[in-house]
């Protein structure tokens, strides 16, 4: 299985003619925590760099003087010779996201840029190219067994022919021979079909992420196209009733888009597959802080914390609990500045971590419900969003031995809090 800590490390390549927005995505990227991201304003300089370092990602503007999109990718199919390419067009023409995609490109991004969008697809298209060239590797690696395994047999039928021969030197010998050799035959039988089921079992969770994150999204982008299509080709020029028809469309598809990266995200909460490591939590809440910026910038907010631990744990778990919890008090603020304050202190045998915000709060009698997966408190309309968030925090709370709860006063703001064991606390 794939970890969060390797999707991180994936190469990502950004083409773009504007300097502005190659500065615009270095900026989200690394804030976020990938960790190896280049760029080039050149086109023509795609194919070799590519070809060189082959990035599992590569984010390709289709619009560029002297070499455009669509011949880059192109070029691009010399070096992928399978006729994957993992490219993350962006565009701002609707008409162009078809086309793009039937020249091989495996998603898009429209512009101006969404911050949630722009991350979300780019963790899922990252971790669809990793899954993809690790079954490659498999593949190779299954045809090497294969080629041992038919010369083991070989060694094995003569071994066979010499003890047939050895047969009549004495069949006592043989017959205790054949009693210990079958009872061997039953035992190495019955461990390859225990490690059988056990093989696919695995490959069978690798391939839901594949397919949730890939197979299941083409048939729902497709359509999202084609709804925009109609949309931008025929609004105004029906009646109302069949503008507000290709706005129910649009803002359909594109909630079921954001359904089903969410609930890739639940599923892969508590699937980590590596051991525990040192986790500076100051560090963590810092680069969450720098990837909502826009966001903060937009809202006015002021985010503050006192002195947080260093733990052992996983990175990402910290990670998704503070971006959902702070984007959360960002996103349910009242009149006033949102105004939040993270903080730590060790309680007995936890550590206990809190968010406290100045927002609408809660009214007391859907405090328990908020946790629970697709449970929504207020219209679409109002706020965005699947209800998918708070239950994601639980899984993850609960995944790496603690709790969480909210204490709130409708109208004044929250307090959420989780906890952590304090014996994985690393001393310094």
């Amino acid at each position: 299985m794939l970890s969060a800590a390797d999707i991180y490390k994936a190469r990502i390549l950004i083409t773009d003619d504007k300097q502005a927005n190659v500065l615009l995505l270095e900026r989200i990227l690394r804030g976020a925590g990938y960790t190896s991201v280049a760029s080039t304003m050149d086109p023509r300089a795609v194919y070799e760099l590519h070809r060189r370092n082959r990035y599992d990602l590569i984010i390709l503007d289709l619009e560029m003087p002297g070499m455009d999109g669509f011949q880059v990718m192109e070029a691009l199919k010399e070096i992928e010779k399978n006729s994957y390419l993992p490219v993350l067009v962006l565009t701002a023409q609707p008409e162009h996201k078809l086309r793009a995609l039937k020249s091989g490109a495996k998603d898009f991004l429209s512009k101006p840029l969404d911050l949630s969008e722009v991350l979300t697809r780019v963790y899922n298209m990252v971790e669809v190219r990793l899954l993809y060239m690790k079954m490659v590797g498999r593949y190779s690696q299954g045809a090497e067994d294969l080629k041992t395994m038919t010369a083991s047999r070989d060694e094995g039928t003569a071994d066979l022919k010499s003890m047939t021969a050895s047969r009549d030197e004495g069949t006592a010998d043989l017959k205790r021979m054949t009693v210990s050799r079958d009872e061997g035959t039953a035992e190495i039988a019955e461990r390859e079909k225990i490690e059988k089921a056990l093989k696919l079992s695995n490959e069978s969770l690798e391939q839901f992420a594949y397919v949730a994150s890939h197979d299941l999204q083409e048939p729902l982008r497709m359509m999202a196209s084609y709804s925009e299509l109609l949309e931008r080709r025929y609004k105004h020029r029906l009646d109302k009733d069949a503008d507000e028809f290709l706005d129910y469309i649009v803002g359909g598809a594109k909630r079921l888009q954001t359904l089903i990266n969410d609930l890739l995200t639940y599923s892969r909460v508590g699937r980590a597959d590596k051991p525990d490591a040192e986790v500076d939590c100051e560090a963590v809440l810092g680069k969450v802080i720098r990837s909502l910026t826009p966001v903060i910038e937009e809202s006015g907010a002021v985010i503050t914390h006192s002195k947080l631990p260093v733990l052992t744990g996983h990175g990402a778990n910290f990670t998704q609990l503070f971006q959902n919890l702070i984007g959360n008090a960002l996103k349910f603020r009242g009149t006033e500045p949102p105004r939040i304050h993270i903080s730590a202190e060790k309680r007995g045998a936890d550590w206990l971590f809190s968010v406290k915000d100045n927002g609408i709060g809660i009214e007391p009698e859907y405090r328990d419900k908020i946790f629970l997966i697709f449970q929504r408190l207020h219209e679409r309309g109002e706020y965005p969003g699947t209800g998918i968030g708070l239950a994601i925090c639980k899984k993850l709370a609960e995944a790496q031995g603690g709790t969480i709860r909210v204490e709130s006063e409708y109208g004044k703001g929250s307090v959420f809090s989780f906890t952590f064991p304090a014996n994985k606390e690393l001393l310094s």
